[in-house]
């Protein structure tokens, strides 16, 4: 996407920052993670940010 996916640098950086993950919905007793997918939305991100120079 080159410089077209500079304005997704914040998000993505929220993203990377964020100490609660995406796939825990907060419920007691059971908390739900994708670890793979989770994994991979990180390395995307951080990706995205090296590419973009977040």
């Amino acid at each position: 996407m080159g410089s077209a996916a500079g304005p997704a640098l914040p998000l993505v950086l929220e993203e990377l920052a964020s100490v609660r993950r995406h796939d825990n919905d907060d419920s007691t007793g059971n908390v739900r993670y994708d670890v793979t997918a989770d994994a991979a939305l990180l390395g995307d991100c951080r990706a995205l940010a090296a590419a973009v120079g977040g």
